[in-house]
C-alpha cells in the first residue's frame, strides 16, 4: 500500500492503521482481566425538573436494578407522595436582589470630615490600639504606664489636634455635623493639648 492512498476494497484492514474515511469505528478496547462492561441500568422513576434553581445537593445517585432481585432496603420502601412546590420554596436557592449603587450610597451614613486626608487616616489606625478615652485621658493625666507605654504616648502626641483643628471640629459638632471616628477622638481628646 502507498501512504495516503484509499484502501484497496475487499482488502484485509492494516494493523494499527485508522479506519478508512467514512467507515463505522472499531470497537473499543476490551476490559481489563477481571472486569467486565456490566449493562448501564436506567432509572425507574420520572425525572423532577424544577421551576427555580435549588441549592446544590452533593450526593451520589443510587439507581436499584429490579432486575437484580437483590435484598435492600429500597425494595420494600413504598414510593412517598410529597408537595413539589413546598420542596422547591425549602430548598431553592436565595435570590439575591441585586441593589442599585445609588441604594448603597444613601444607606451610608453621612460624615462630616474636618482633618485631611492623611492625618484622618493615622488617627483612624491609631484608635483602635488605645484604651478608651476617658481611660487614656486618665492614664496620660496621671503618667500612668501600666495603661499607656511610652511609645503610645510618642504616637498620641503626633497625632492630638492642634488648637485651630480642635475649634473646627467643635465648631462643627455644635452646628449638628455627624463627626467621623477620627474627629470624635479629636474632640474627645484635645482638651488635653490644651491644659
Amino acid at each position: 500500500p502507498i501512504p495516503g492512498a484509499p484502501p484497496i476494497p475487499g482488502a484485509p484492514p492494516i494493523p494499527g492503521a485508522p479506519p478508512a474515511p467514512g467507515a463505522p469505528p472499531g470497537p473499543g478496547p476490551p476490559p481489563l482481566p477481571g472486569m467486565s462492561f456490566a449493562p448501564r441500568v436506567m432509572p425507574t422513576k420520572p425525572v423532577i425538573k424544577p421551576t427555580v434553581k435549588m441549592r446544590p445537593f452533593y450526593w451520589q445517585r443510587i439507581i436499584n436494578d429490579p432486575k437484580k432481585n437483590e435484598k435492600t432496603i429500597w425494595n420494600s420502601v413504598d414510593e412517598l407522595d410529597f408537595n413539589v412546590h413546598e420542596l422547591e420554596e425549602m430548598f431553592s436557592q436565595k435570590v439575591n436582589k441585586k441593589t442599585k449603587i445609588s441604594d448603597v450610597k444613601e444607606s451610608k451614613p453621612k460624615f462630616s470630615r474636618i482633618l485631611d486626608g492623611k492625618r484622618s487616616q493615622a488617627i483612624a489606625i491609631m484608635v483602635p490600639g488605645l484604651p478608651e478615652t476617658q481611660k487614656l485621658k486618665k492614664a496620660i493625666f496621671e503618667m500612668d504606664s501600666r495603661v499607656i507605654k511610652r511609645d503610645m504616648i510618642s504616637t498620641i502626641a503626633n497625632n492630638l489636634p492642634t488648637v485651630k483643628e480642635y475649634e473646627q471640629i467643635l465648631k462643627a459638632k455644635e452646628e449638628g455635623a455627624n463627626l467621623d471616628k477620627p474627629e470624635l477622638f479629636c474632640l474627645e481628646i484635645g482638651d488635653i493639648s490644651k491644659s
